[in-house]
């Protein structure tokens, strides 16, 4: 049935958000069809610049009616593609209810750590514009940052795939270096926090310094999480962290602290965190890096086997905002 219309809003229930659950599904494809909010047609892209995640969490708003929104939310890293986002008619895609589910949706991500999100320019982007987010790719995309107001540094990022395992030998430990790759079983924060800030410094790594100490936590502890550190006679030097997930493995971050940087460690690391990698025989491993990262950074990844497989283009929050210099040679934009 359709939802009344003229209650004053005292009168209307308080509206919550919840991952639907099986039941939820069942009733949640006869109101996408009734209401307008079923997948795009085989073939059609969305535009949107984040993998496809083939388990994407779909959000319901709820109320005393029943079911009046949904939205999948598909996660890749920090980032999250929103698709088939549909109100239905007595919401309407311009009211305050549609702002307040926009709002709900955010808060869900945000606490997970998702940092960005995207969603296809459709018929909700006067109440999506409005809610901060702008358009890209000749207006078939609106996108917004979750990190906070203010001036964006714009970067491009190079995604990069490997998917056969490398049959080289793990090339030894530099000279006489006494070297160890350790994994970090549970990181506390604290000490997430140093080698990710430390590492990251020198080429704007602002995400994960946005994250509060229990949204960082449960990233860095969460099922499929691996942070393996390098170090040298005993001093941690670098680190590399995989997310395994299904079938594939990303390799979310990898680097060098400042001062190890220049002393023939990064070759060795890049061929052990690999190999590490493939030890559960994924059918994919991904990279990527953009234009503020290490100048070498693009062509160690690819003598280490990593193929280029697209390019795209995107922004960081203002790195002022987390105490770091802006980027030498960046314009901003807003």
């Amino acid at each position: 049935m359709g939802r009344a219309r003229g209650h004053a809003r005292r009168d209307r229930p308080v509206i919550g958000l919840r991952a639907a659950t099986a039941d939820d599904l069942l009733a949640l494809r006869p109101f996408r069809l009734r209401h307008g909010g079923g997948p795009p047609p085989s073939g059609v892209s969305d535009d949107l610049s984040v993998s496809a995640d083939p388990a994407p969490t779909v959000l319901i708003g709820v109320d005393g009616d029943g079911i009046f929104a949904a939205v999948d939310v598909a996660r890749d890293g920090d980032r999250a593609g929103l698709r088939h986002l549909v109100l239905d008619a007595a919401t309407g895609p311009e009211g305050a209810r549609a702002r307040a589910f926009i709002a709900l949706v955010e808060a869900w991500m945000i606490e997970r750590g998702i940092l960005h999100a995207e969603v296809p320019a459709g018929a909700y982007g006067r109440v999506l514009e409005g809610a901060g987010y702008r358009p890209e790719h000749a207006r078939t995309l609106l996108s917004k940052s979750l990190g906070g107001a203010g001036p964006r540094v714009p970067i491009t990022i190079t995604d990069l795939e490997m998917r056969q395992r490398p049959t080289r030998p793990t090339p030894p430990a530099p000279g006489s270096l006494r070297v160890s790759l350790l994994r970090a079983e549970a990181p506390t924060v604290s000490f997430y926090r140093y080698l990710y800030n430390t590492v990251g410094a020198p080429w704007s790594w602002v995400d994960r310094r946005l994250l509060d100490d229990s949204a960082l936590a449960a990233r860095v502890t969460a099922e499929g999480v691996e942070v393996h550190v390098l170090h040298l006679a005993g001093v941690p030097a670098g680190y590399g962290e995989l997310v395994r997930a299904g079938a594939e493995v990303e390799l979310a971050y990898f680097g060098l602290i400042p001062e190890f940087i220049g002393r023939g460690l990064g070759w060795y690391f890049i061929n052990a965190i690999v190999d590490i990698a493939w030890m559960t025989d994924p059918q994919r491993l991904t990279v990527n890096t953009c234009d503020l990262d290490h100048p070498r950074a693009l062509r160690t990844y690819q003598k280490a086997g990593f193929v280029v497989v697209g390019r795209r283009a995107s922004s960081i929050a203002d790195p002022r905002s987390v105490g770091l210099p802006w980027p030498e040679g960046h314009h901003r934009s807003a």
